[in-house]
């Protein structure tokens, strides 16, 4: 099979049958569809911006902001990239429109109409589903500027019916994940990044942290401290993890990537690879085996925080590694794997499902040994293409055998068979 390119960017870089009719309509204060209501996101008071697809790589992602409510997996959230959040509350068959509160920019063919900034991630509080946390949306900047309040961290606690920011002041308004404390979900740690703003009139000398790449609050967002995880120049998060059975032990994985829009950019000299804290974030230690290496993708199994999958730059070549001790070794996987997750109904952490992000085989793969060995199940959905990437692989919370891939252009894909056919359940024509 010919082997075509396709474009592979770290996840944080400003990177059933198919429904006949789907409804986009707004939700009300309650978060239920509204009939004829318009959508009233903020419209922050700056420049109008051009609402599409411009870089070659902004095709309206999702990236990992598709999430199911734990407790009823009918309830369902998604960003889509200019278009805002989404919400569904019967699986999918129908969505509207969740984006009251959130910040957008004004579009210059209608300035009176709001354009969502894209979202890296979206996360449910598992104590608390009708709370949500969406970070992401922004360049880097201070929050308190009006052009960078689309990003930050917003947090919902109706389902999505209203937002508000939790940010302050002079915070850095680029983040990508955040987790909360299983103890405690008034804790909760966000990513953020030791970058410049990119464009031209900016000072490449100017960044927004000064101790570190964590911001952490211990009150529910009412105040936050800057976690001391040190700083490289270019430093950003690909994933931050947290043990479920030792919160006070997280894991971080980093890429040292300059911001801005050059699709072809290369990777800074200098890696940190994972960093960890075992003390809920006072202190911070590199893993050595993971040195030198550019993490582009990272997922750790919740089953068993021993378990890990990364893949990225290791000395200008392209590696896939997996861990089944914690990160004090890893070794390489044989395999065109470069995107996977683990299968968060086995409290082993040995099942995986995975894909290439950026050259054939279009297979999805299996692993059920932790990473060591993968075999092709099944095809990528048919929409995929070099350039309309699949971005994220979500279980089912509470049926093992349902799966759902998200990706650009607004779409989703269900699998009722553990990953092996596919079904479309939204795309960007059914949002317009």
């Amino acid at each position: 099979m010919e082997k075509k390119c396709r474009l592979y960017l770290p996840a944080a870089i400003v990177v059933i049958a198919v429904l006949s009719v789907a409804f986009i309509r707004p939700f009300n204060e309650t978060g239920n569809i509204q009939e004829g209501a318009e959508e009233d996101g903020d419209i922050i008071p700056t420049m109008p911006i051009d609402c599409k697809p411009s870089h070659g790589f902004d095709n309206y992602r999702t990236e990992q902001s598709f999430v199911i409510n734990p407790r009823n997996s009918s309830e369902m959230y998604v960003t889509v990239e200019y278009k805002g959040m989404y919400k569904s509350s019967d699986g999918g068959k129908t969505w509207g429109l969740a984006g009251r509160g959130l910040k957008a920019w004004p579009r210059r063919d209608n300035p009176e109409m709001p354009c969502y900034g894209l979202h890296f991630s979206a996360y449910v509080d598992p104590a608390n589903p009708a709370r949500i946390l969406l970070p992401g949306g922004s360049a880097p900047g201070r929050i308190s500027q009006p052009m960078f309040q689309t990003g930050g961290l917003y947090e919902s606690t109706d389902g999505g019916g209203s937002w508000h920011q939790l940010f302050k002041g002079d915070m850095n308004a680029y983040t990508g994940r955040a987790v909360t404390d299983p103890r405690n979900p008034d804790i909760v740690y966000v990513d953020t990044a030791a970058l410049p703003q990119s464009n031209a009139e900016a000072d490449p000398n100017v960044i927004f942290v000064t101790k570190g790449v964590v911001y952490k609050t211990t009150d529910g967002g009412g105040t936050w401290n800057e976690l001391p995880t040190g700083l490289i120049s270019q430093l950003r998060s690909a994933g931050i993890f947290i043990n479920p059975a030792n919160p006070d032990h997280l894991l971080l994985g980093t890429i040292a990537l300059r911001t801005g829009t050059d699709i072809g950019k290369k990777v800074s000299d200098e890696q940190w690879g994972i960093l960890q804290t075992k003390d809920s974030g006072r202190t911070w230690s590199k893993l050595e085996s993971t040195s030198g290496m550019a993490i582009r993708v990272i997922d750790v199994s919740s089953g068993n925080f021993g378990h890990i999958f990364i893949s990225g730059d290791r000395g200008g070549e392209e590696v896939t590694l997996y861990s089944l001790d914690g990160g004090a070794t890893f070794n390489e996987i044989e395999s065109p794997v470069n995107f996977a997750r683990f299968d968060i109904h086995d409290p082993g952490g040995m099942r995986l499902l995975g894909f290439s992000v950026y050259f054939q085989p279009d297979d999805i793969f299996e692993s059920s040994d932790g990473g060591k060995t993968w075999n092709a199940i099944g095809k990528l959905p048919g929409e995929v293409s070099n350039e309309h990437r699949a971005s994220n692989i979500v279980w089912d919370p509470n049926d093992r055998n349902v799966v759902y891939l998200n990706g650009d252009m607004g779409r989703i894909w269900k699998s009722a068979d553990g990953g092996k056919s596919w079904n479309l359940l939204l795309s960007l024509e059914k949002l317009t």
